[in-house]
């Protein structure tokens, strides 16, 4: 070993603090940093390891007192490493949080729905972004029906229209209300779900899809075939308000009225 690596060592050991051990960052609700190698959590306490002066200690950090916690490692999607960033969430930043739930989504895509249930039920309480708990919500509903939990989908999503009341968000929600109602046999309930989405519009266009091919099942088996085929085979070029406000809906109960859609759910009974 040559004086110029010795001196070097030397040199870096007597900087540890600074460069060698500041793996993470803990910044508190005052302000202040605290730098370290994060040890996960004991007791609900965030454990901190901390090296100064060529010696190891422990610090412990009560979840009131963190605003934010910065991993100096890069978590990747795709990287079963990410689920290190479950052990702090809600002290997480908004980007490590969103990693969280995209990795839920690569399981559901993956053909691992039953993964992404199980972590969407632990992690749920524990979010702290909004966007997120709206997210998190939904997956429990789409991975259930992933792994035909229909029941289990159908508690998800009464929860999901409770807290979550824009029509257009809820078409996942009804799809799975209308499934657990078809499978059932309640057959004109399951359409008045299933309709509920052709009605208001919604945000993701797959489920709106399905919602219309659930409520087209539904008119057969009500002895509508007629319905049935003019929503299946509705002209691609007219809008999707025009489209399914005309659509006459005539379940036996209704057989002697003419309402379109829009006049129809004013009077739709609460899932």
């Amino acid at each position: 070993m040559t004086d110029l690596t010795r001196i070097l060592i030397l040199a870096l050991a007597s900087a540890a603090p600074s460069l060698l051990f500041r793996a993470d960052t803990i910044t508190l609700t005052d302000g202040t940093t605290a730098h370290g190698s994060l040890q996960g959590r004991e007791a609900d306490f965030v454990i901190l390891e901390i090296h100064r002066n060529q010696t190891t200690g422990y610090q412990r950090f009560s979840p009131r007192q963190i605003r934010h916690i910065h991993f100096t490692e890069t978590f990747h999607e795709d990287d079963q490493a990410i689920l290190k960033l479950a052990d702090y969430l809600g002290l997480l930043r908004k980007e490590d949080e969103d990693k969280l739930v995209n990795h839920l989504d690569r399981y559901l895509s993956s053909d691992a729905p039953l993964a992404a249930l199980s972590y969407a039920k632990l992690w749920k309480s524990k979010l702290a972004q909004s966007e997120n708990i709206e997210r998190i919500d939904r997956l429990l509903i789409t991975s259930a029906l992933a792994c035909q939990l229909v029941d289990e989908a159908a508690i998800h999503a009464r929860s999901y229209i409770q807290n979550h009341p824009s029509p257009r968000k809820q078409s996942v929600a009804r799809l799975a209300l209308a499934q657990a109602y078809l499978k059932r046999g309640l057959t004109e309930a399951a359409l008045w779900q299933a309709s509920f989405p052709l009605a208001h519009g919604a945000d993701n266009p797959i489920d709106l899809q399905r919602c219309r091919e659930l409520a087209a099942q539904c008119y057969r088996k009500l002895g509508y075939p007629a319905v049935a085929e003019r929503l299946v085979f509705e002209d691609e070029n007219e809008t999707e308000s025009e489209a399914t406000r005309t659509i006459v809906f005539t379940p036996p109960s209704l057989v002697e009225t003419s309402l379109d859609f829009s006049q129809l759910l004013k009077s739709q009974p609460k899932p």
